[in-house]
């Protein structure tokens, strides 16, 4: 029953979305109906938060000073408890907004929906000019704006892509300041200013383009892949001289290297390695739900190594690095490695 009721709050046009769910919308039909499709069809309402003195209920009640309860006007759901600072940003706001920046911008409405129970809310539009890296690898670039009224994201608008040929997304995060933007709740909304910041987001990804063909150019055997891999993995409090017991981050490795070597457009390159993490977050990571795993890919623990994996193919001295290692078969054959032990220790002993 949660996964029908999470299959009604995304909208999607054209294919179906990764994550495989959603309300398919034809063209031209009005923002009403996306709304609705949308899941966005609510408004946020708030109310003091009130307690009872005695710990029976509806006895003695008493209220908090400057605290409120966020709730859904549809259902009576309660979202967050915020402070009488908290602007929010209604459902209706994001997608006017959009729809309105998207039609000034030589953009297309693509996707929108709401997380959870409504904790989260945002859009997706796919910006019209993609570009093709060598060899008719296509990445089509997006802008993507969210908002949040469970106070775990302040109302941000960044620059996203999608690698056509296995569909994953990217997460940019070089020069952060050019390819997101970012709106406290503490401040008021200015739709206008917003629009100024996201046009000069939508500048970077030139820059964007250059570096993805860059670093398709740059091949990686496998024992330097193994190295790039660990280190996006690695906890500064390890000593990867010594065995590890971290079975998590053995298990993470094992996905990624899969990805890897088997996803869509696999390639033995630094490009190849970027979207062997991108492949793993969006399609292999474990998740109670479709909602789970996607709030994870886009604003969680999946959207954070994803960008972690980005910044290290721009980190010129890493790679460097990792570039003058050679290959010694002796000491590492992954095509051996065994499923049945630490698959993360017959890593780390070769990337010391």
């Amino acid at each position: 029953m949660a996964h029908e009721l999470y299959k009604k709050s995304i909208a999607f046009m054209g294919k179906t979305p990764w994550h495989g769910i959603g309300v398919k919308k034809e063209v031209g039909q009005s923002i009403e109906s996306w709304i609705k499709d949308a899941g966005l069809d609510f408004e946020i309402k708030s109310a003091p938060v009130q307690f009872s003195f005695t710990g029976e209920l509806d006895v003695d009640m008493r209220t908090m000073d400057g605290k409120y309860v966020l709730y859904r006007s549809d259902d009576g759901n309660a979202l967050s408890v915020v402070s009488e600072r908290y602007n929010v940003v209604q459902p209706a706001e994001v997608m006017d907004f959009f729809v309105e920046f998207v039609n000034a911008g030589n953009m297309e409405l693509e996707t929108a929906g709401v997380l959870g129970s409504g904790g989260k809310i945002w859009a997706l539009a796919k910006i019209q000019e993609g570009f093709d890296l060598s060899g008719g690898d296509k990445v089509e670039p997006y802008v993507l704006l969210a908002t949040s009224c469970d106070k775990t994201m302040a109302t941000t608008g960044f620059l996203t892509s999608v690698r056509v040929v296995c569909q994953n997304t990217l997460n940019m995060s070089i020069g952060a300041n050019r390819n997101q933007i970012k709106v406290p709740h503490s401040r008021q909304f200015d739709p206008d200013k917003v629009k100024k910041e996201m046009g000069l987001v939508r500048e970077s990804i030139e820059d964007h383009a250059v570096h993805l063909k860059t670093i398709k150019g740059v091949s990686l055997d496998d024992k330097q892949a193994v190295r790039f891999f660990a280190e996006l993995l690695k906890d500064p409090k390890i000593d990867f001289n010594t065995p590890t017991k971290d079975k998590s981050k053995e298990r993470s490795f094992q996905k990624i290297w899969n990805s890897y070597k088997t996803a869509p457009g696999a390639e033995n390159t630094v490009w190849g390695a970027v979207n062997a993490v991108t492949h793993s977050i969006d399609f292999n990571t474990g998740a109670r739900s479709a909602n789970t795993r996607l709030n994870s890919a886009w604003f969680g623990a999946g959207a954070r190594l994803k960008q972690t994996a980005y910044k290290l193919s721009a980190d010129e001295s890493f790679l460097d690095e990792i570039l003058s290692t050679t290959k010694d078969d002796k000491a590492f054959r992954p095509d051996n490695i065994r499923n049945e032990h630490s698959l993360l220790d017959d890593v780390l002993s070769v990337t010391a």
